[in-house]
């Protein structure tokens, strides 16, 4: 499982938070479409947490092609794995395009968050430093899934982040 591993500088903690692979909106007609996360200083929860990560309307937009358009209409009749993944990007392009709400927070909901992307940054309302890392870690034993509403709200969820006290050993 990709995670990221954040360092909270105070010498006190640090947290393993996962890159969640198995979180998906679950839309109207109960269609799964795949939620992207990141790890976030959530200031609501005073913790740090995984979010949701919303793509910018371009970036949905870009990713919904005219060839991705051509595609539902020409093997429409013919389900296929290219009808699939075309139909995918237009979902996930609907989504994106009626999503009005910022970024949640997959623990407490809040919207208040300090998203950790520099190797090394401070958020400067809390005052607290981060240090980020990528690793690629896989533990079977904690399978992480989450269940979202489209508008960011959490219907299900077994998230309990994994903490650790920093001994102050390197």
């Amino acid at each position: 499982m990709a995670s990221s591993i954040v360092y909270l500088m105070d010498g006190k903690a640090l947290l393993a938070a996962p890159s969640v692979l198995d979180t998906f909106y679950v839309l109207e007609d109960g269609y799964l479409l795949q939620a992207d996360t990141e790890a976030v200083y959530c200031r609501t929860c005073s913790d740090l947490q995984p979010a949701e990560r919303i793509p910018s309307l371009a970036d949905a937009e870009a990713a919904f092609t005219n060839e991705d358009r051509y595609t539902l209409k020409a093997v429409r009749n013919r389900k296929s794995m290219a009808y699939d993944a075309a139909m995918t990007r237009k979902r996930y392009y609907e989504w994106r395009f009626t999503r009005k709400a910022a970024p949640r927070c997959l623990k407490c909901g809040g919207h208040d968050l300090f998203v950790i992307h520099d190797n090394e940054c401070c958020d400067p309302i809390s005052g607290h430093s981060f240090v980020f890392h990528d690793c690629e870690f896989y533990d079977p034993c904690f399978p992480i899934s989450i269940r979202l509403r489209p508008d960011g709200t959490v219907l299900e969820s077994n998230l309990d982040p994994v903490r650790y006290e920093n001994s102050g050993e390197q």
